[in-house]
């Protein structure tokens, strides 16, 4: 789980989960091992569903209330039983889908607009908030995101790490802001590596953030019971 602090404060909002896997060696995979060859191999669907169970069994046990975001990848978004896996995987538990944050990409979301908003309509009807992950990084229209009904808009990384020294990033960063605020979005930059960009942001209005200079990922597998 990797944080996402307020900016004002840079308090804890919420955590997003990073899946990993450990190899056979004991060496720790990331996604850039791991999805390639999910996709290929017809898995990433159930790869999702096993992360979103987790994340879940992860909320049903903690102590005090907290939100976690969990990545879903274009496969699952157009699947027309993924909305029906997602309540089942709440079956018993609604509660926890106000503490759940499903995140989509901006380009895979554009890939069939319409199917993308009905499905993700119905799994915002069973209480689940829906953030857009790498926003800036495609070409969503201003109407199509207010189509889509997006909770949180995750600026992508690309337009952040050197915000400080770069006036074109600056102007980006703002500008895909302004336009997450008109849809009544709330905003996280993410890649934020430094206090000069932490702050810079804050001053912006920008609602989270998510980065190295708040902490990097930790590994929560042993609070999961996941066999080793």
């Amino acid at each position: 789980l990797q944080p996402i602090v307020e900016a004002k404060t840079g308090e804890p909002a919420f955590f997003e989960a990073l899946v990993r896997m450990r190899a056979r060696d004991g060496a720790i995979l990331g996604p850039a091992d791991i999805l390639p060859a999910a996709e290929d191999s017809g898995l990433v669907a159930d790869l999702d569903q096993r992360v979103l169970e987790l994340a879940l069994s992860y909320l049903s046990k903690l102590a005090q209330p907290a939100a976690i975001s969990v990545n879903v990848s274009g496969p699952s978004l157009h699947d027309p039983q993924w909305p029906a896996r997602v309540e089942a995987a709440l079956k018993g538990r609604e509660t926890l889908a106000r503490q759940l944050i499903l995140e989509i990409t901006e380009t895979s979301a554009i890939a069939d607009l319409d199917a993308a908003a009905c499905t993700l309509a119905r799994v915002r009807a069973s209480g689940c908030q829906i953030a857009m992950d790498d926003f800036g990084a495609g070409h969503t229209s201003f109407r199509n995101l207010r189509a889509l009904d997006i909770d949180i808009v995750k600026i992508d990384g690309a337009f952040v790490r050197n915000l400080v020294d770069s006036t074109d990033d600056q102007f980006f960063v703002q500008t895909l802001h302004d336009l997450a605020r008109r849809i009544g979005a709330r905003t996280v930059a993410e890649w934020v590596e430094n206090a000069d960009c932490a702050s810079l942001l804050a001053q912006w209005g920008v609602d989270y953030l998510q980065g190295a200079y708040f902490g990097m990922p930790r590994d929560v597998r042993h609070d999961l019971d996941v066999p080793q």
